[in-house]
């Protein structure tokens, strides 16, 4: 009984507090400099199975059907200057779930149909020492 006593004693000390209080503060601030920071893409490369299918621009107003085999299926939506899976028939429908996507480096996975929807800028890659 004492030990428990000291515990919950000891858990909401004044210091503790700042302390959490400052690691959410932080938090905070990192994720809101993230938000600010992000820049919006020009447009979505989707691919299937590590494979690219298709670059589209984020400017066009259009609907895009993914097939991935005769009975699975993904339509992603392009409105707005953002993209968007409107629906799918796979089991979980997270993709569908997930929230528009428009900045640089957001993507939208359908892990059972294997797609991947990622924002890119449009600008060919940098060529670095390693890729020839």
């Amino acid at each position: 009984m004492v030990w428990w006593k000291n515990t919950v004693g000891r858990l909401w000390k004044r210091k503790d507090l700042v302390i959490i209080l400052i690691a959410v503060l932080v938090a905070g601030i990192g994720i809101l400099f993230l938000r600010l920071g992000a820049k919006p893409g020009s447009q979505v490369r989707v691919s299937m199975n590590g494979a690219v299918i298709g670059v589209y621009s984020l400017s066009e107003e259009t609907e895009i059907p993914i097939y991935c085999s005769e009975n699975d299926y993904n339509i992603l939506v392009l409105a707005d200057g953002t993209a968007y899976m409107r629906t799918a028939n796979c089991p979980d429908k997270l993709c569908v779930k997930h929230r528009k996507i428009r900045h640089l480096g957001e993507t939208i996975v359908c892990l059972p149909h294997r797609i991947v929807v990622e924002v890119i800028d449009g600008t060919p890659a940098d060529i670095d020492g390693i890729t020839y």
